[in-house]
């Protein structure tokens, strides 16, 4: 809060700057031609608007202005999230900053924020970094001895599930490198530099150097289980399909068959927003009443299952085809009966943040799900 000096100076200083504008500029000013009536209206309303601002600081201070400023920016960055403007407004006023924040993507490693630096270096980022003595950059790992290595790679998507595995009481040592190599080099960049764009071949070189550092994690670590993910929302567009079976079957290929490869399911894909299918179902909001199902809150268990069948089979495939290769869905958790929720209104659980990503409390929850799928499934690898 501001200190007692704001308070005795400012009205103080606002006196004597009124008074110097009123007699070197407000005076001067209508004292010429061009001061009309247009020009006297502008003149009141943004001193009306100064004073309010002024007051409103006065008696909320700095510090409420400055919480109330970035809710307002939460909602502004995740309005896909929130909705029509008519309803920002409503949730900024009724519910609590506590309930936007479990939206906001915060997933984390050993109590840390997961970084845009844990994977390729993007022109935005302006910082070295450092790497410890294995190879494993700074802020991306949490490591307790040399048994078992969690290496978690992909897309975007990876660092919520590095932070649902940094979760699980069987994951010591964790380490995400985000590489969306698969899904994002072309079938003729893969096999000819010169058919790649700059960007492109950036994201094949850092690729194919990731490759080379998840093998080279077998010196250090005992058994290693390699975790991959990536958005799958695209998978209908032709180019794309033919490419990542190929960059798929290529990165299997590629990897030390000596390393268990888990291939995560794609997960259901909403048209709702998720702050909206909370606010329309749970106690707190209860004063909004809005239709579930014009949002877009659930969807079949059916007909969520239509649209990931390729790539399930896909990774179901190469499941049967390679020894080392796993795949987890969990659909099952997500989808215990016949319908998907974006809320879980019994249990109080967003399950995303935005259509299709998993947010911090939905990845929370999955997170002894997956640790029973990896106790069951390898019995004695760890």
């Amino acid at each position: 809060m501001p200190t007692n000096l704001f308070y005795i100076f400012s009205p103080i200083v606002i006196f004597f700057a009124a008074t110097i504008s009123y007699h070197f500029i407000e005076k001067p000013f209508r004292s010429t031609l061009i001061f009309d009536q247009t020009i006297r209206y502008l003149l009141y309303f943004f001193s009306i608007a100064g004073a309010t601002t002024v007051i409103f600081i006065y008696f909320v201070g700095f510090d409420s202005m400055k919480n109330m400023y970035s809710d307002l920016n939460k909602i502004k960055i995740y309005k896909s999230f929130v909705g029509p403007k008519i309803w920002e407004n409503n949730f900024i006023n009724r519910i609590s900053k506590g309930s936007i924040d479990r939206i906001l993507p915060s997933f984390t490693i050993d109590g840390n924020l997961i970084n845009d630096f844990c994977g390729m270096k993007r022109p935005r980022i302006q910082k070295d970094f450092s790497y410890n003595k294995i190879g494993l950059k700074d802020g991306c790992y949490k490591l307790s001895n040399s048994k078992t290595l969690f290496y978690v790679t992909g897309d975007c998507q990876s660092r919520i599930f590095a932070h649902m595995l940094d979760k699980s009481q069987l994951v010591e040592n964790l380490y995400l490198s985000e590489d969306r190599g698969i899904s994002y080099i072309s079938k003729e960049c893969v096999n000819n530099n010169k058919e790649c764009d700059l960007e492109k071949y950036k994201v094949k070189k850092y690729h194919l150097d990731n490759i080379n550092n998840i093998n080279k994690m077998t010196k250090n670590f005992e058994n290693i289980f390699l975790i991959n993910t990536w958005l799958t929302n695209k998978w209908q567009e032709p180019l794309i399909a033919v490419s990542v079976k190929e960059n798929l079957y290529n990165y299997i290929e590629s990897i030390d068959p000596k390393i268990n490869i888990i291939l995560i399911a794609p997960r259901p894909r909403w048209d709702g927003k998720p702050f909206l299918c909370f606010a329309s179902d749970s106690q707190e909001t209860s004063f909004i009443k809005l239709n579930k199902d014009i949002l877009g809150c659930t969807i079949s268990k059916e007909k969520d299952l239509e649209e990931r069948i390729e790539i399930i089979n896909l990774y179901k495939s190469m499941s049967d085809q390679f020894n080392n290769v796993y795949f987890y869905d969990f659909s099952d958790k997500m989808c215990p009966e016949d319908t998907c929720f974006l809320y879980d209104k019994e249990k109080d659980i967003i399950w995303n943040f935005d259509d299709y990503s998993l947010s911090v409390e939905g990845a929370n929850e999955l997170s002894s799900h997956f640790s029973s799928w990896l106790a069951n499934t390898f019995k004695h690898s760890l």
